[in-house]
């Protein structure tokens, strides 16, 4: 029986920064500024952008099962979902759809100009047990990489589809952390378990699933959304 989970789910920046070329002669000094140049959006509506860039460049993430050691794996690429498959992994499922990040770094000038605020998500390893986090590091987890972009904000960019966080561990009371805004850090470090306890990490977009968790739990608190994806 799972006995605890979390809900928790940055942005990021582009920055334009400057080169100074310095020349000195004798006892004088002449400095010259060199500007990079800027580079320019293109001059088409935003929601075109969004469509062409983002929209249309998203993949299926699916969630399959180790029924063996009760852990749940994410994947989009369909080679690694065959061999999961073919080494005893049970699919779960479809979730939602995703920017994996190999697609945004094809595209990423671009997909900046209109969805600067997409969150880059890491994904980590601890043993059978995988976690997305903000962050490229976190101790005790092996970072494998970034993994997906995704939304702190439902709508953004077209990402409306909620994304709920559940994570079980054993001893612990079962609770559920978050704020109005869904901003927290997906896996806070101040309310993981110890690794050792850390049962599995479950991630859904069924509210239902998640909810009937909390109800045959008891769980009184109310739910909330770890990043939001595509439908």
């Amino acid at each position: 029986m799972w006995l605890s989970y979390w809900s928790i789910a940055l942005c990021f920046s582009l920055a334009v920064g400057n080169v100074d070329t310095t020349t000195r002669r004798a006892t004088t000094m002449t400095t010259t500024t060199r500007k990079r140049p800027i580079q320019y959006c293109p001059l088409i509506r935003t929601e075109f952008g969004v469509e062409i860039y983002v929209i249309h460049k998203v993949r299926a993430l699916h969630r399959i099962h180790d029924a063996k050691y009760e852990k749940h794996v994410y994947v989009y690429d369909s080679k690694a979902l065959d061999e999961h498959l073919q080494n005893g992994y049970e699919e779960e499922g479809i979730i939602g759809n995703v920017l994996a990040y190999k697609t945004y770094e094809k595209s990423k000038a671009m997909i900046n100009c209109f969805c600067p605020q997409l969150v880059t998500l890491y994904k980590f390893k601890k043993g059978a047990r995988e976690a997305f986090y903000t962050k490229s590091s976190y101790e005790g987890w092996e970072n494998t990489g970034a993994f997906m972009k995704v939304s702190f904000t439902r709508g953004y960019c077209g990402a409306k589809k909620a994304v709920y966080l559940d994570i079980f561990a054993a001893g612990y009371s079962t609770f559920h952390i978050g704020n109005s805004q869904f901003k927290c850090e997906t896996l806070c470090p101040s309310y993981l378990p110890p690794f050792q306890l850390l049962l599995d990490v479950l991630y859904t977009t069924d509210l239902a699933e998640y909810r009937s968790w909390h109800f045959d739990l008891k769980h009184p608190r109310k739910h909330g959304v770890a990043f939001y994806i595509w439908g």
